[in-house]
């Protein structure tokens, strides 16, 4: 009876360390790939995103989108971690495994803003870029 109450109170323990190491590469594949952006390697971010985001949107129609709302930005001055949110439901987007992650940042030519990146774990247990927003 021992064993199994010392089981059942780890049990928390054991899911909070691997989602935090979850979370750990997620961020790590964020960070990635926002160099990417950061350097105007447009079209190679978009190769390093999930087959999701690679079927809503063409690699020359991102490289555009970014060219007309990142590049005007400049160059990037800061950004930190303001949230990272686990979801397996998104709006639109099939179940799966998601992390939500925002950043706050400081452009260039915008001091303030919030980029949203939302990676996917794909089959290969990799977390891939699905979305990317700036505010």
């Amino acid at each position: 009876m021992k064993n199994l109450i010392l089981i059942i109170l780890l049990i928390p323990a054991f899911i909070f360390s691997q989602n935090k190491k979850e979370n750990k590469k997620a961020l790590s594949s964020a960070n990635e790939w926002l160099i990417k952006i950061d350097n105007g390697q447009y079209l190679e971010s978009w190769d390093n995103t999930a087959k999701y985001f690679q079927n809503q949107i063409q690699k020359d129609r991102w490289s555009s989108a970014l060219n007309a709302s990142r590049k005007p930005l400049g160059v990037l001055k800061s950004r930190s971690v303001n949230s990272s949110e686990f979801k397996t439901e998104l709006p639109g987007a099939p179940d799966g495994n998601y992390y939500v992650i925002k950043f706050d940042v400081s452009y260039e030519k915008k001091i303030t803003a919030t980029e949203t990146v939302t990676l996917l774990n794909d089959k290969n247990g990799e977390w891939k870029v699905v979305g990317f927003f700036i505010k």
